[in-house]
């Protein structure tokens, strides 16, 4: 077989690939988008734009309303003159982490025995968006998770692209080679001291940390359910991820509440 034919076959296998990744990984994108629209966050009072020439894009400057407010930036957590896209990129701004510890313990369950493995990457992202709290700087690299299937093939599983400034209806999940070029600098080694702390560890009292450790929790008992179970579960998890936000901002986990 002649090589272009070779690399034809080779393309087509990954796309097949691809497609039934997605399909696999649609659930958990539609549950973490849903915990990133109601994870409890310090509410904005004012969203200002950085005059900066040192960048090629916009950075905008969140101020918050009060150390103590905590609401979801979905209903009222964001000043209303927001447009609707620099919403969606503040919703899931400085969440590439949490979204790693959610997911990397689910999808080792969800691929057991399949031959596809999961592995954190870092890279050093092209944003067309910036933010950052007052007087902080703004977000500097990016954290993903890889999918390598049993033919060797990688993708990036990336729930936060829009934070970068970038619609994800179709690139959440793409050949690792064209996300790279399409939407990085480069990559980054991941820092193996603290590589198990990010997917075990999420430390802190305060109504983000609980929600995040509850949405977590909640990812890992929907990996173990059969397919017949997702089915018929799969809306009443979305509910519930709304009813744990709502628990946490009282300081409480979910799971010790009575239901």
């Amino acid at each position: 077989m002649e090589t272009a034919q070779v690399d034809k076959l080779a393309a087509l296998r990954q796309r097949l690939a691809l497609l039934r990744l997605k399909k696999r990984l649609w659930p958990y994108r539609e549950l973490f988008d849903k915990s990133a629209e109601w994870v409890p966050r310090h509410a904005i009072a004012r969203c200002k734009r950085i005059d900066s020439k040192r960048y090629p894009y916009a950075i905008f400057e969140l101020i918050e309303a009060s150390p103590t407010d905590w609401q979801p930036w979905v209903s009222s957590g964001l000043p209303a003159y927001m447009s609707y896209d620099l919403r969606q990129a503040a919703i899931k701004w400085n969440s590439c982490v949490a979204a790693q510890y959610m997911l990397f313990s689910p999808l080792e369950e969800e691929f057991k025995g399949s031959g596809v493995r999961c592995e954190l990457a870092d890279f050093d992202p092209r944003l067309a968006v910036g933010f950052r709290w007052e007087g902080d700087s703004h977000l500097c690299w990016h954290s993903v998770l890889r999918l390598v299937d049993e033919n060797g093939f990688r993708f990036i599983f990336d729930l936060t692209l829009e934070q970068l400034g970038w619609a994800s209806t179709e690139d959440w999940l793409m050949e690792e080679d064209r996300y790279v070029e399409e939407y990085t600098q480069g990559s980054r080694p991941v820092d193996k001291a603290t590589a198990s702390k990010r997917v075990t560890e999420h430390v802190g009292s305060d109504p983000h940390h609980i929600f995040t450790r509850d949405v977590r929790r909640l990812m890992r008992e929907f990996a173990a359910m059969s397919e017949e179970e997702r089915e018929r579960e799969h809306p009443l998890v979305l509910r519930r991820i709304e009813q744990i936000s709502e628990t946490s901002m009282r300081q409480r986990s979910w799971y010790d509440e009575p239901n």
